[in-house]
């Protein structure tokens, strides 16, 4: 509001010393510097309020709302000092999502590429998610969370992210989850009681997904060190996998693997690690 207010003294200036009749050259350097100044107090709010009705307009479609808004909360605001400890909160029977302002950064550079998300800004595509569903009509807060999970890549789509991107995103959402979160419950799982059934259902395939990225990323870091194919290293901004990943499928293999299982994982610690140090020089 601070400066809305701004751009508007910024403007009055500027057209009072167009109109004045006593001045012989209205268009002079002052006249443009106001305008300038205008136009630049009002750019930040304008691209926030076309910001939050970006998300309020996925939100509405994602639980087939006519209107929902979202408020991005300021440092300073009623709702930031008296819900600190959320990260985003709904009023029972209201169709108004508020978030913390961080969040809101969050999903911003979640938006900006989310091929290369990283956890902050996952979560923060989920927050919104998650109170979309109580806008939605759902109160539980387990309940809400689950069917938050099993449809964050509708609310990526829906936010302009590529739906391959957002279908992998939902899955690293879920499968990344934390048992002592309180909203967490083991009956949120494909085919357990809380499972939804969408017919676009993506954490099915969170086995094959994550696989076929730790291959990728194997394969490309075994590269690296050998010179055995030609190509770009992988970068640590790339490497969107965490080498705990890899002990997970490998122990799927069964004993046989156990030895290849900590070769492997000591290997792709090893590179990424000396891409980060190489990263940082």
């Amino acid at each position: 509001m601070i400066l809305i207010g701004l751009s508007i003294v910024f403007l009055w200036l500027a057209v009072r010393a167009a109109m004045n009749p006593f001045s012989e050259t209205r268009f002079d350097v002052y006249f443009f510097t106001m305008i300038v100044l205008a136009i630049g107090s009002a750019s930040f709010p304008v691209r926030h309020a076309l910001f939050e009705h970006k998300l309020g307009t996925a939100s509405a479609q994602l639980v087939g709302k006519d209107h929902v808004v979202v408020e991005c909360l300021s440092q300073f605001s009623y709702g930031s000092i008296f819900h600190f400890r959320a990260a985003g909160y709904v009023y029972w029977g209201s169709d108004t999502i508020n978030m913390q302002g961080p969040i809101c950064s969050d999903l911003k550079g979640y938006l900006s590429d989310p091929q290369y998300a990283d956890p902050n800004e996952l979560f923060a595509l989920h927050v919104l998610t998650h109170e979309a569903m109580h806008v939605g009509g759902v109160r539980d807060e387990i309940v809400t969370d689950c069917k938050a999970f099993q449809r964050n890549h509708r609310m990526a789509a829906l936010l302009g992210v590529d739906p391959k991107i957002a279908r992998f995103n939902a899955q690293v959402l879920h499968r990344f989850r934390s048992p002592s979160h309180p909203y967490y419950s083991a009956a949120c799982h494909p085919g357990g009681p809380m499972d939804d059934r969408l017919p676009d259902a993506v954490w099915q395939g969170n086995a094959n997904i994550d696989a076929e990225q730790v291959a990728r990323e194997l394969i490309t870091a075994l590269a690296a060190i050998t010179g055995g194919q030609e190509g770009t290293p992988l970068t640590a901004r790339e490497s969107m996998v965490p080498t705990d990943i890899l002990s997970d499928v490998l122990e799927g293999a069964g004993g046989i693997l156990s030895t290849a299982k900590d070769m492997a994982t000591g290997l792709v610690t090893t590179v990424l690690g000396m891409i980060l140090d190489a990263a940082k020089t």
